[in-house]
């Protein structure tokens, strides 16, 4: 991760995940080659993606029935032959039930989860970005949260409360 600053216009931070280039400049967010104007950012929320383990699950269940049925060795199932060799049904279905048990729990254990940056805009919600480290998510919702903050009180007037400005509003409407 690198931060540096820049020049007045250009890139304010810029954070670097390893493929990912963002830079969050004075009125814009930039995650590679997409920018979000912070004109059209209504909101952001820092989002947990839970990882889908259905299929391994499935796996794991297939797996587990060709082994049991394996172990029951029923006289239905025939054997295997391939170039002279033949494999009976006990041997074929306990290996191949045992590697789709296997594959099923490499499948559930090897997807983790997820988080993203979801920004919210003006017709729809996008994920900006997308990690498996939550650190760097929110070392760029805090910039991004600075630099909208600077930039909503850069463009939301205020009204001028000094003595100067009342008495020439008073000489303006006599």
């Amino acid at each position: 991760m690198k931060l540096e600053q820049g020049s007045y216009y250009g890139p304010k931070t810029i954070v670097n995940d390893d493929a990912t280039p963002v830079a969050i400049s004075k009125f814009s967010f930039r995650v590679g080659d997409r920018v979000y104007p912070f004109d059209i950012i209504s909101g952001f929320e820092i989002v947990t993606i839970t990882p889908n383990r259905i299929p391994g699950i499935l796996l794991l269940i297939l797996g587990a029935s060709l082994v049991s049925v394996g172990f029951l060795q029923t006289n239905s199932i025939p054997s295997l032959q391939a170039f002279e060799i033949t494999v009976p049904p006990f041997e074929w279905l306990v290996s191949f039930g045992s590697f789709l048990c296997i594959a099923g729990l490499g499948a559930m254990l090897l997807v983790s989860k997820r988080y993203a940056l979801r920004i919210t805009l003006e017709m729809y919600e996008v994920d900006a970005i997308i990690s498996r480290r939550k650190g760097y998510i929110d070392t760029i919702a805090r910039d991004l949260n600075k630099e909208l903050s600077k930039f909503q009180c850069v463009s939301m007037p205020v009204p001028d409360q000094s003595e100067h400005s009342r008495k020439y509003r008073r000489k303006q409407q006599a």
